[in-house]
C-alpha cells in the first residue's frame, strides 16, 4: 500500500508540474498587480515631491504605505497562509486602483506629466481580471476619466489653475492611448483565458483518462488510493464502512486457453455484471481484481449485496466465477483503512483456499 500510494503522489506531482495551477496563478497575478500599483504609487510620490506637489505627495505617500501594508497582508495569507479564495482580494485591488486615479484626477496639476501612467492600468486590470472583467474595469475607469475631462462638474473639483496651453491636446492624446493600451491589455488577456481553459480541458482529460481503466471503463487503482485518501477527512466517528475485495477464479486459465482478448471480454463482462448495482465505489484494481466499497450501509444489506454480485457473476456462464472477501468496520477513534483492506485481501486469499466461488467474511 505505501508504495502505490508513494506511486500516486508522485504522479500527481508530476501533473502539478506540466500544468498550470489555476489557483495559485490567480494569487500571483493579484500580488502582481499590487505591487505593480505600489511601484506606481512610489514613483508618483517621488515626482510629486520633485515637482513641488507637495499636497500631493502626501496624499500619495499615505496610499503608498497603505498599499504596502495590504500587499504584506496579501503575502501572508497568499503564500504563507494559502488562502484561496482570490475573488474580494481582486475587487479590493481594482477598487483601490479606482482611488489612486480619482486621487491624481482631483489633486494633480493639469499637466499630462502627472496623469499620463494611468494609460497602463488597462493591461494590469486586463491582465489580473481577465478578458471580460479586465475590459469592464479598464473601460469604467475610462469614464471616469472623462468626466473629470469634460464634465463641468467634475472638472469644477480638480485643481491646478489655469490649463496650459497643452492641456486640451494632452486630453485627446490620453483617451487615444488609453483606448489602445485597453486593446491591448483585452487581447492579451483573451489570448491568456484561451490558453487557461485549453490547458483546464487538458488537465480534466489526464486526470479522468490517468484514473480510468482502459479495458473495463471502471475507475481504476490510482483513483481508488485517492479516494481513501481523503476518507478520514469524510468519515465520522459511528459510520460504517465495507470493502470487497473481488478476483476472477482461474483467469488464467482463460488467457491461456483463448487468449488475452478473449480475458478481457471476461473481464468486461465481471466488471458490467458488478456494476449493474449502486456502490460508493467500483474499481478494477489490477489484473482480475475488483474492489467495491460500500459507506454507510448495514452488515446484513453488506453481506447480501456481496451474495448477490456472486449469483450474478455465476449466471454469466462459460464457467465464470469470482471469491470475494469482505471486511467491515464501524469507525471509531483507531479506524485506519489500512486495517479493512488487509482483512478485505487476506479474505480473499482464505476463499479461494476454500475452493472458490464463495464468500469469506470476517464476522
Amino acid at each position: 500500500m505505501k508504495s502505490k500510494r508513494a506511486s500516486f503522489s508522485e504522479r500527481i506531482d508530476r501533473v502539478r508540474d506540466e500544468l498550470i495551477d489555476f489557483d495559485v496563478r490567480q494569487r500571483v497575478l493579484i500580488l502582481v498587480e499590487t505591487a505593480i500599483t505600489f511601484i506606481a504609487a512610489t514613483v508618483a510620490t517621488i515626482i510629486s515631491f520633485i515637482k513641488g506637489e507637495s499636497i500631493l505627495g502626501f496624499i500619495t505617500l499615505g496610499y503608498t504605505a497603505f498599499m504596502f501594508v495590504f500587499l504584506i497582508v496579501e503575502f501572508i495569507l497568499f503564500v504563507m497562509r494559502k488562502v484561496s479564495k482570490n475573488g474580494v482580494f481582486l475587487y479590493i485591488n481594482f477598487g483601490l486602483t479606482y482611488a489612486l486615479v480619482i486621487l491624481y484626477l482631483i489633486f494633480a496639476p493639469k499637466n499630462g506629466m502627472f496623469l499620463y501612467w494611468i494609460v497602463s492600468f488597462p493591461i494590469i486590470l486586463c491582465f489580473v481580471g481577465g478578458f471580460k472583467k479586465g475590459l469592464l474595469f479598464s473601460l469604467l475607469l475610462l469614464i471616469i476619466c472623462i468626466l473629470f475631462f469634460y464634465v463641468p462638474l467634475f472638472v469644477s473639483l480638480t485643481r491646478g489653475g489655469e490649463a496650459n496651453e497643452g492641456y486640451e491636446t494632452f486630453k485627446v492624446l490620453f483617451i487615444v492611448n488609453y483606448l489602445l493600451t485597453t486593446l491591448l491589455g483585452a487581447v492579451v488577456a483573451y489570448i491568456n483565458d484561451t490558453i487557461i481553459k485549453r490547458l483546464n480541458v487538458l488537465k480534466e482529460d489526464y486526470y479522468r483518462d490517468a484514473n480510468t481503466d482502459i479495458t473495463t471503463g471502471l475507475k481504476n487503482q490510482l483513483y481508488f488510493l485517492s479516494y481513501i485518501q481523503n476518507l478520514p477527512s469524510e468519515l465520522e466517528e459511528g459510520d460504517t464502512i465495507g470493502l470487497m475485495f473481488i478476483d476472477v477464479d482461474d483467469f488464467k486459465v482463460f488467457n491461456d486457453k483463448y487468449g488475452h482478448m478473449v480475458g478481457n471480454k471476461v473481464l468486461i463482462k465481471v466488471a458490467n455484471k458488478l456494476n449493474e448495482v449502486p456502490h460508493s465505489l467500483l474499481v478494477r484494481w489490477g489484473g482480475d481484481e475488483f474492489a467495491i466499497i460500500e459507506r454507510n450501509i448495514s452488515k446484513d444489506e453488506f453481506v447480501a449485496k456481496a451474495n448477490y454480485l456472486l449469483k450474478s457473476v455465476e449466471g454469466l456462464g462459460s464457467g465464470i466465477t469470482i471469491s470475494i472477501g469482505l471486511a467491515y468496520y464501524v469507525v471509531d477513534e483507531n479506524f485506519d483503512f489500512n486495517k479493512v483492506f488487509n482483512d478485505a485481501d487476506m479474505k480473499t486469499i482464505r476463499a479461494k483456499d476454500k475452493g472458490k466461488n464463495c464468500i469469506v467474511f470476517n464476522e
